[in-house]
Formats: C-alpha cells, sequence, structure tokens
C-alpha cells in the first residue's frame, strides 16, 4: 500500500510520517522514502544549487525527476507489489508536477514525465499558511530563502520575496491538484477523523 503526503515546506508532513511510523511499529513494514534523498543523486543537487549552478529550470526539473525514478524503481515499486507492506512517500507525484511548474514548465510535460509512476491509495495534503510555514523554517535554516532562488529571476541571491511567491504558487498548485484528484486535505494536522479513516484504510488493504 502507497500512502503519499504532500504539502509545502513546513506543513508537518514529517510529524504525519512519525506518527504513522509509531501507529504501526511492530505491525507491518512500513518504508519511508523522502523527496529528493536517492544517495547518489541528492548530493549534486545539493552541491550544484548551492553554487548556483542549477537556475535552468529544465536542468533542475530533470535530476529531481531522476531522484525520483531511482527511488520508485529501486524502492516503491517493489514495495508496494507486498501486499503486507505499507509505502509513506515524503511528497511523491504531485511535488513534481508543483516543482517543475511553478518554474515554468509545460504542465502536459511535467505530468507526462511522472507518468509512469503508480497514483497511490491515498493521497494526503497538509495545507498550511505560508506563514506559519516560513516561522517553522526559520529555526532550522538562516537560508530557506534558498529554496526559492532563481525561480521568478536570474538573481542568485536569497530573497524572502522570491521565496513567498514561491510558496504561494506552490500552495495554491497543491490545493488544485488535491481537489482534483480527491485527496484528503487537512488544515496544519490531520483532523481525529481522518486519522481515522486513513488507520481503517490502511488497515483494510493491509488484510487486517
Amino acid at each position: 500500500m502507497l500512502i503519499a503526503i504532500e504539502g509545502i515546506h513546513g506543513a508537518g508532513k514529517s510529524e504525519l510520517i512519525k506518527k504513522i511510523q509509531k501507529y504501526y511499529n511492530g505491525k507491518i513494514p512500513v518504508i519511508i522514502t523522502n523527496w529528493n534523498s536517492y544517495e547518489t543523486i541528492h548530493p549534486l543537487l545539493y552541491k550544484y544549487r548551492i553554487k548556483d549552478h542549477m537556475n535552468d529550470k529544465y536542468t533542475y526539473f530533470l535530476m529531481q525527476l531522476a531522484d525520483f525514478a531511482f527511488r520508485y524503481y529501486s524502492i516503491i515499486e517493489s514495495a508496494i507489489g507486498d501486499s503486507q507492506v505499507l509505502v509513506v512517500a515524503d511528497r511523491y507525484v504531485r511535488t513534481g508536477w508543483v516543482r517543475g511548474i511553478v518554474r515554468g514548465i509545460n504542465e502536459e510535460y511535467v505530468k507526462s514525465a511522472y507518468s509512469f509512476a503508480k497514483e497511490p491509495d491515498v493521497e494526503i495534503l497538509l495545507d498550511v499558511d505560508i506563514n506559519i510555514s516560513i516561522c517553522r523554517r526559520r529555526p532550522t535554516s538562516d537560508n530557506i530563502w534558498k529554496i526559492g532562488m532563481g525561480v521568478f529571476s536570474s538573481k542568485t541571491q536569497f530573497s524572502e520575496l522570491e521565496y513567498r511567491k514561491y510558496l504561494t504558487i506552490s500552495r495554491n498548485l497543491y490545493l488544485k491538484y488535491a481537489i482534483e484528484n480527491h485527496s484528503l486535505i487537512a488544515k496544519d494536522h490531520l483532523p481525529l477523523d481522518l486519522w481515522k479513516a486513513l488507520c481503517q484504510e490502511i488497515n483494510h488493504k493491509l488484510l487486517f
């Protein structure tokens, strides 16, 4: 079974994943896969973004796509074929769409590029106001603005204005796709009724 948890930075994705992992610990195998985490590609993404060599939108998009594809074929695809394994993706296809489209890449092209991936059994969007997102990110990073760097201009300086614009457009795109794909949408955290519904769905799918 595959659960995808989507949302902008600071939406609470990590906390929800920890909750799922803790709840099912010892009951079923739980595999967590994180965005931009494939061992050979992630260091390159980080290295070239920091050195300002990743401002070309297609280069950055294709490297993120490659990271996703390697994780999908080496981790996700085989795991979701096992009826007794729960795979939780910290961001999945919808994030690939959002990251590409916010950089100005054609929507049809972006969706086609990610079309090889199976749709998740459950998709959850954690929606959070961008000001809350920024407040949550600030204490952990002095350079959080680098995430939106170069998306809307050729400048390589970190810019709070660009980051806010990046978050706003990303949030709107996430909401659009969540509505279109009938995803679960929670404001900031998963309320008790949705948590119970999620657990029931997991239990049903994994043959409890």
